[in-house]
C-alpha cells in the first residue's frame, strides 16, 4: 500500500505539473493564433496523452538503470516491486503507443520523438551514464524533458499555423533554461541521497555554488518568459498578450527588487495564474468550455481557492461591517459608541 501511495504521488506531481504546464504551452499558440476549438480538442486529444505516456516511459527507464543507486540512497524505486520484463513491456508499449499518436498529427514530431528517446538512455545506460557528467548531464536532461516536448509541440501546431521562426527560438531558448532550472533543482533537493550513493550529478559536484547556479537560472527563466510573451505580442499583435506580458514583467520585477531574485516558486506560480486567467477570459470568449479543462493546474487552483475564501472571509464580512455602521449613522446611531452588541463593538472598534 506504501509503495502504491509513492507511485501515485510521483505520477501525479507529473500529471498535475509538468503535463498541465504543457497544456498551457498548447493553449498559449492555439489562442495567440485563433485556432478554432476543434482544432485545439483534436491536438489536445493526441499529443497530451503521447506526453504522459512517453513520461511514464521514460520514468520507468530511468529508474531501472538507478535500481543500484536508489538502494544505497534508500531512494524508492518502482522497477524493484515489478519484474524486469514487465518493466521492459511498460517502456516499450507506453512509447510505442505515444509514437503512433503523434505519428498521427506529425510524421517529424515523432522522429524527434525517436531521438528523445535515444537522449534518455543516453542519460541512464551505466557506460554512458550522462547523468554524471556535470553540466553535460543538466544539458541533457533539459533537452529531453523539455526542449524536445516543446519542438514535438510547435510540429504539431505547425500542421495548422504558422509560426515565426523568431518565436520558436525564443520559446524553445526559454524552455531550455526553465529546464536547466528544473533538473538543478531537482539534484539539489536528492543531493544526500546522491551523495549516498555516490551519483556523482552537477550538484554534488558543485556543492559550495549550486545554489547560486538556481538562483541564476531562476532569473534568466524568467527573462525568457517574459520575453516570450514579448515575441508573442508583436507576432500576434494582440493587447491582451501586451497586458500578460505587462502584468508578469511588473509581478517579476516587484518581486526581485524586494528580494533581490524570482524564487522558484513565483517564476511559474505567477505564470499560470496570470495567464490561465487570460485564457480563461479568450475561452469563454470563443464558447470553448471544454477547453477550461486544460486550465486546472494545482498553482492555478490554489491561487484561485486562496483568492476566494480571502473574499469570503475577510472581504465581504468587513464590508457588511462598513455598511452597517455607516447605516446607523444615518440613522442618527454611532455603533462605536452605543454598540449593538458588546462582540459587534470589538468588531468595529478594531476597523
Amino acid at each position: 500500500m506504501n509503495n502504491l501511495l509513492k507511485i501515485h504521488k510521483r505520477l501525479y506531481s507529473f500529471c498535475a505539473y509538468n503535463l498541465l504546464l504543457y497544456a498551457n504551452f498548447l493553449l498559449l499558440f492555439s489562442l495567440a493564433a485563433n485556432l478554432n476549438a476543434t482544432i485545439i480538442h483534436t491536438i489536445a486529444l493526441k499529443l497530451l496523452p503521447t506526453y504522459l505516456l512517453v513520461g511514464i516511459s521514460g520514468y520507468f527507464l530511468n529508474d531501472l538503470f538507478d535500481v543500484k543507486a536508489d538502494e544505497l540512497s534508500n531512494k524508492f524505486n518502482i522497477t524493484t516491486i515489478l519484474n524486469k520484463y514487465v518493466v521492459l513491456f511498460i517502456i516499450l508499449f507506453f512509447g510505442l503507443i505515444g509514437f503512433y499518436l503523434l505519428f498521427t498529427i506529425s510524421k517529424q514530431a515523432s522522429l524527434v520523438l525517436v531521438f528523445q528517446f535515444l537522449l534518455l538512455l543516453g542519460y541512464s545506460l551505466p557506460f554512458i551514464r550522462l547523468k554524471e557528467k556535470g553540466i553535460l548531464g543538466l544539458i541533457t536532461d533539459a533537452i529531453y524533458a523539455h526542449v524536445i516536448p516543446g519542438i514535438i509541440l510547435l510540429y504539431a501546431l505547425q500542421e495548422y499555423i504558422v509560426i515565426p521562426l523568431s518565436l520558436c527560438s525564443i520559446f524553445i531558448l526559454f524552455l531550455f533554461l526553465l529546464g536547466l532550472r528544473d533538473i538543478a533543482i531537482h539534484q539539489f533537493e536528492d543531493l544526500e541521497k546522491d551523495i549516498q550513493s555516490n551519483t556523482k550529478t552537477f550538484a554534488v559536484k558543485n556543492q559550495e555554488t549550486i545554489k547560486s547556479q538556481i538562483n541564476k537560472l531562476n532569473l534568466f527563466s524568467a527573462l525568457g518568459l517574459c520575453a516570450l510573451l514579448f515575441f508573442f505580442q508583436t507576432t500576434f499583435n494582440s493587447l491582451l498578450f501586451l497586458a500578460l506580458f505587462i502584468c508578469l514583467t511588473i509581478s517579476y520585477t516587484v518581486f526581485f527588487v524586494k528580494n533581490k531574485n524570482v524564487s522558484k516558486d513565483v517564476l511559474m506560480n505567477n505564470y499560470i495564474l496570470l495567464s490561465s486567467i487570460l485564457f480563461l477570459y479568450m475561452l469563454i470568449d470563443a464558447k470553448n468550455f471544454i477547453g477550461i479543462i486544460l486550465l486546472l493546474h494545482p498553482y492555478f487552483l490554489q491561487k484561485t481557492r486562496s483568492f476566494i475564501n480571502y473574499i469570503l472571509v475577510t472581504i465581504i464580512p468587513l464590508t457588511i461591517n462598513y455598511f452597517l455602521y455607516y447605516f446607523f449613522i444615518l440613522l442618527g446611531r454611532n455603533l462605536k459608541e452605543k454598540p449593538l452588541s458588546e462582540k459587534k463593538s470589538e468588531l468595529l472598534k478594531k476597523h
